[in-house]
């Protein structure tokens, strides 16, 4: 009998929102997102479902991340117009540093299906309809 491994699943999640900023989804290869997570395949498609679902998963969690870093940088001036500059310029930080990454243009793609997917039934990439076709 096949022990189950344990992983931290924040860490791993995080991994690939690396590999998925850095090469978008249709540049990102299963072995790649394996290979960074440090997990099985198997554990992927246990805790995940597939690529599109993970992928689904990294947007939501790094629009969460995103969207907390602008309100703290927002809240953190004593005026407003400097709360905006301070937002400003960690977001040009930002695309500078995803530049020097080397990140494409479709790495921030929305949680749309992908061609030839419909959506799941909950719209969101989670429901029990992994949204494959055939």
């Amino acid at each position: 009998m096949a022990r189950n491994k344990e992983f931290d699943k924040d860490k791993a999640l995080a991994a690939a929102i690396g590999v998925f900023r850095e090469h978008g989804f249709e540049g990102t290869s299963t072995n790649m997102l394996v290979r960074a997570m440090g997990i099985g395949r198997q554990s992927l498609y246990d805790t995940y479902g597939d690529k599109w679902r993970l992928y689904c998963h990294a947007v939501e969690r790094y629009s969460d991340m995103e969207t907390k870093a602008h309100i703290e940088m927002l809240l953190g001036q004593p005026r407003a117009v400097d709360g905006l500059r301070a937002m400003i310029d960690r977001v040009v930080a930002q695309a500078g540093m995803a530049l020097d990454l080397r990140v494409r243009p479709n790495a921030a793609r929305t949680c749309r299906p992908a061609p030839g997917r419909r959506a799941p039934p909950d719209g969101r990439g989670r429901g029990a309809n992994s949204g494959r076709t055939g």
